[in-house]
């Protein structure tokens, strides 16, 4: 938490086309979707973004982070 607010780092940045203001669907496969990450810094492997959801308190390590979401 940053400021009282639920950050995430994601492990891709700007060699993977990642910009500030980009959004990415944070999604457990058997939860479905938990989240959604706001990038406000970008690195060139990994980027930051506040957290907002309604099952931000499940987001763990491991959980994929998407730039869509599509059925499968």
């Amino acid at each position: 938490k940053i400021a009282g607010n639920p950050y995430a780092t994601i492990s891709v940045g700007t060699q993977d086309g990642v910009a500030k203001g980009m959004q990415f669907y944070v999604i457990d496969p058997q939860q479905g979707l938990l989240g959604i990450v706001t990038v406000d810094d970008v690195m060139s492997d990994k980027s930051t973004g506040q957290i907002r959801g309604d099952k931000v308190s499940l987001i763990q390590k491991g959980d994929v982070a998407k730039t869509s979401i599509r059925p499968n």
